[in-house]
């Protein structure tokens, strides 16, 4: 049985027909080689493209996320240290001498927004 080229890939319908035509044998099975190498490459490019959109997914960073606070000590120990400095530093905000629960409770929340901001902030000196 001949050996053909597939339309797959980069390759039009022409060209396959371009290399199933060719008399040299030698030439041909190289063609046949290139023409495969190109859908391999065509088929890793479209393997890499969904794999860098899963990657890029937030799904994907919040599991890298946990994995990291699970096997990662000091990293559990920052993100513990930084949660719980947004709750002390917005208790100590409030003047208040006696704090009812609902005082607690906004407290609480305002902290989780601190912290939040802090967590999504470029670095600079504006946030």
């Amino acid at each position: 049985m001949e050996d053909k080229a597939t339309p797959n890939g980069l390759y039009t319908e022409k060209q396959i027909e371009y290399v199933d035509s060719i008399k040299n044998e030698d030439l041909k099975s190289h063609l046949l080689h290139q023409v495969r190498l190109r859908d391999i490459m065509e088929e890793d490019r479209d393997a890499f493209e969904k794999e860098s959109n899963h990657k890029n997914s937030v799904e994907h960073a919040i599991k890298i996320v946990q994995n990291a606070l699970r096997t990662d000590e000091g990293y559990r120990i920052g993100w513990q240290a930084n949660i719980a400095m947004a709750f002390k530093d917005e208790y100590s905000r409030n003047r208040l001498k006696y704090k009812t629960k609902q005082d607690i409770h906004n407290i609480a929340n305002t902290a989780a927004d601190d912290f939040l901001n802090i967590l999504c902030s470029d670095g600079s000196k504006e946030n």
